[in-house]
């Protein structure tokens, strides 16, 4: 599995929605969010909304360098000679 999603809203729309409080970076729709970028949530801190960055994906717990990162074609044993 690849994790990809979809995300078609801007930064006023989001805001409106949460009611939350605007971001300090601009949201443009993203019609292929992978893995390793970095996407906005919503936070809750302090009774208040608040949208920030945060890195897209999972590191497993068993994992001992994250820096190395291998394909997902790798990780499920796909044929790297294609």
């Amino acid at each position: 599995m690849c994790g990809r999603f979809a995300r078609y809203s801007l930064s006023r729309e989001l805001e409106g929605y949460f009611n939350a409080h605007p971001a300090s970076f601009e949201i443009q729709p993203n019609y292929n969010v992978a893995p390793t970028q970095e996407i906005p949530i919503v936070i809750l801190h302090e009774d208040e909304r608040h949208i920030r960055k945060r890195h897209w994906g999972l590191v497993p717990f068993w994992a001992k360098d994250i820096s190395s990162r291998l394909s997902n074609d790798q990780r499920q044993g796909g044929n790297r000679n294609l």
